[in-house]
């Protein structure tokens, strides 16, 4: 709930902290993903939340930059 209401606010830096951290908290467990997968010691359903995962640090920097660049 708190991501989606610092989505829909104004420009601040409450707001950025909340897309930095998202991005660095997502890039950390894609990157746990990545090395279970390619390593062998994930289960299968691993590959399925690695996608999720790397496409929602995706797109929070996305919309990191799409925020910086407007300022």
């Amino acid at each position: 709930v708190l991501n989606w209401m610092a989505w829909s606010a104004e420009p601040s830096a409450a707001r950025n902290a909340i897309v930095l951290a998202n991005i660095v908290g997502f890039a950390c467990v894609t990157s746990m993903d990545v090395w279970g997968v390619f390593s062998g010691d994930a289960r299968q359903v691993a590959k399925p939340f690695l996608v999720v995962h790397l496409l929602l640090t995706v797109a929070f920097v996305v919309a990191g930059r799409g925020e910086m660049r407007a300022r």
